[in-house]
């Protein structure tokens, strides 16, 4: 029962900081590559964003999950800066080589906080932090090693293990992964977990599980109503998508949902998507623990 309402309370809460955001993020370009961040009034600390493949720093602002990430680490005092990694072909990021004076990544992160001290945003001691998702989680783990971050969450990837047996690797790491992920398997990143547990490494670990998919929980989206979420839910309900106490039956990457969505959501199917995954425990930024993220960072 606590369980459940602890769920209820933290929808409840991340809608309405999603609903009342004021999140005006700042664009730049450096490099050639598109950066992206926001500023709180009050800063304690900046957080760098790692997209993942095919992920762009935008996206991070605009896709719902990032956006109420970012709206919880604002409110805590925490500023956001994200960058595009410098393939922008696949849009990955690369681990190759893993030195920060000849890797093309690093180097532009290096750039990035260049750019922010230059302009008076940020000190050259300021307490830094960082946050991946799938092949960013497994570069911020190597950004936070040479970058000297205080500590990193990685979500739903296992980071870099030819980095974990270094000797000197001792970044303290949150992870954040999914129990249904079919890209990161959960026994990958469970394996990593305990060989940086058998290395004393200061870590946190937090385990997405698939949840009952609720009538207002496309209400998440920017511009969906909670009625106009409610006859979204309906269609999945009327349509045998859900189980009798509400949770997908099918993997929502293939069940083929698309073909039900009301006309009238149809531009919306990508933020609906992200949703189910989300809903489904699939690999899929999720800000369920963004919190205990923000809460691991702060004792750092």
């Amino acid at each position: 029962m606590r369980k459940i309402l602890f769920f209820f309370l933290f929808l409840f809460f991340s809608l309405a900081l999603f609903s009342q955001s004021n999140i005006v993020p700042i664009t730049t370009e450096i490099n050639g590559l598109q950066v992206v961040y926001h500023f709180p009034l009050s800063c304690k600390g900046v957080i760098y964003l790692y997209h993942g493949s095919g992920g762009s720093a935008m996206n991070w602002f605009t896709k719902t999950e990032g956006a109420i990430f970012i709206q919880m680490a604002s409110q805590s005092g925490y500023a956001t800066v994200a960058s595009e990694s410098h393939d922008r072909v696949d849009k990955k990021w690369n681990p190759l080589p893993p030195h920060g004076d000849s890797n093309l990544d690093l180097l532009q992160m290096k750039a990035v906080k260049k750019y922010l001290i230059d302009r008076g945003l940020i000190s050259s001691n300021v307490r830094e932090f960082g946050v991946g998702m799938s092949n960013g989680g497994g570069f911020v783990s190597l950004a936070g090693h040479i970058l000297g971050y205080r500590a990193v969450g990685i979500y739903c990837a296992s980071g870099y293990d030819l980095l974990y047996k270094q000797p000197e690797y001792k970044m303290p790491v949150i992870f954040n992964y999914a129990e249904n992920d079919t890209i990161v398997s959960p026994s990958k990143i469970e394996k990593a977990i305990q060989y940086l547990k058998s290395k004393k490494i200061l870590l946190q670990e937090n385990l997405k599980k698939s949840e009952p998919l609720l009538p207002h929980r496309f209400s998440r989206i920017q511009g969906i109503s909670i009625k106009q979420s409610r006859e979204i839910f309906q269609a999945f309900q009327n349509n045998g998508y859900l189980d009798t106490h509400g949770y997908l039956i099918q993997n929502p990457r293939d069940s083929g949902w698309q073909a039900i969505v009301p006309d009238a959501y149809k531009n919306y199917q990508k933020s609906i998507q992200e949703q189910l995954l989300v809903v489904y425990a699939e690999h899929q930024f999720m800000s369920d623990f963004t919190q205990k993220t923000l809460s691991f960072f702060h004792s750092f």
